[in-house]
């Protein structure tokens, strides 16, 4: 095994008050993240499917706040593959991402990170007039390990880039599914494996040294 040392940061997709009570299993494994020293990055869309608008969950927004590194994931979160929200015209982006900065303000986010649902999204659109960066699957500089790839031996998902991002996602039908007990445990045996040669650091951190 290598000694080289990496940039890791570790996130979790589709994070919203349905399904991170402060009693469900999700919230248990986030904060057991941050009581062992990290500030794990949630990706939490706006208004996920025209259910949890942020703007009238202050309380869990303030809570997650204090423990968890929040970036944006999408306004309604709805779509198929051909039909995903950030699959549109420049025009109806542009009332996307006015409306998600609006919720996000009025709870005191600032996001700097979109990452667009499915990581789908319209090429030819300026991202950076409403965030400093656009998280895509496929970036040359970063590994992503997704938590499910994490098997019975961790050597199989050793870090082979200078940074790296362990991924996945808030409860079923994913199967890399964060809530999952057993895939936790996992996830902290990789960390133990490797804790002598990381630096640890949100998902916005890594992107502002990939990109500057």
């Amino acid at each position: 095994m290598s000694d080289t040392k990496f940039y890791l940061s570790v996130d979790c997709d589709d994070v919203n008050p349905g399904n991170c009570s402060s009693t469900s299993e999700l919230d248990y494994h986030l904060y057991q993240l941050y009581y062992k020293g990290f500030r794990p990055t949630i990706f939490v869309p706006a208004y996920f499917e025209g259910k949890y608008n942020l703007s009238f969950h202050r309380e869990w927004v303030e809570r997650a706040k204090e423990y968890y590194d929040i970036q944006a994931h999408g306004l309604f979160h709805v779509g198929g593959y051909g039909a995903c929200e950030f699959l549109k015209t420049e025009g109806e982006l542009e009332v996307i991402m006015t409306v998600m900065q609006e919720i996000y303000k009025s709870v005191g986010v600032y996001p700097t990170v979109l990452r667009p649902p499915g990581w789908l999204h319209n090429e030819n659109f300026d991202y950076s007039k409403y965030f400093k960066h656009l998280s895509v699957h496929d970036e040359k500089e970063i590994q992503y390990i997704n938590i499910h790839e994490i098997t019975n031996n961790p050597h199989d998902s050793e870090p082979a880039k200078e940074f790296v991002i362990l991924h996945s996602h808030a409860g079923p039908p994913s199967d890399n599914d964060l809530s999952n007990p057993e895939l936790f445990k996992k996830l902290l045996e990789w960390l133990e494996l490797y804790k002598g040669r990381y630096i640890y650091i949100t998902v916005g951190e890594l992107y502002d040294r990939v990109r500057g």
